[in-house]
């Protein structure tokens, strides 16, 4: 299978030869076919809803987050970054956790901070985010937590980096 084309909700895809391209319609179970020409397929898919973290698992992130062992720290901070979505009523608590931890001087711990931002982060979060830009080892991955936001304030933040060498392709 060969994906031609996708959007946000729909893909394009071109099978190998089959004897008889009608059978393959109803094994495609992740969506809907909505057309057929020779081998290629258009299949709008089915929104599925992933499952939220749990309140608990949430309480005993934040707590490691805060702990003084570093590797916990580090632990904590890539559980975050591994939810599907923020659990809305915990979202501005983890996120400032979060922040703190990508402030950290010890890149190991801020790292996995900023991997947790991209779930956890709102566009309220980007100005504290500055310091972590200024940082070489940290860039990219505070890039990839600006990108998420669609706000003047993180594009002039990610511009402010497009013409020095060092930053620019991460930006």
């Amino acid at each position: 299978v060969i994906v031609k084309s996708k959007t946000a909700d729909s893909l394009v895809l071109e099978i190998d030869p089959v004897p008889d391209p009608k059978t393959i319609p109803p094994q495609i179970t992740f969506g809907d076919v909505t057309s057929v020409q020779g081998r290629t397929f258009a299949v709008k898919g089915k929104r599925i809803d992933l499952p939220l973290p749990t309140a608990a698992e949430v309480s005993a992130a934040l707590q490691d987050l805060q702990s003084t062992d570093r590797n916990k720290r580090i632990a904590a901070g890539d559980q975050l970054g591994k939810h599907y979505a923020p659990l809305p009523a915990r979202q501005a608590e983890v996120a400032k956790a979060l922040v703190s931890a990508a402030l950290d001087k010890d890149i190991w711990v801020a790292k996995p901070a900023l991997r947790g931002l991209v779930v956890w982060a709102g566009p309220e979060n980007v100005a504290s985010l500055v310091p972590c830009v200024d940082n070489a080892f940290l860039s990219a991955d505070v890039f990839d937590v600006l990108a998420r936001f669609k706000t003047a304030e993180s594009a002039m933040l990610v511009g402010r980096y497009l013409r020095p060498d060092n930053t620019r392709a991460a930006a």
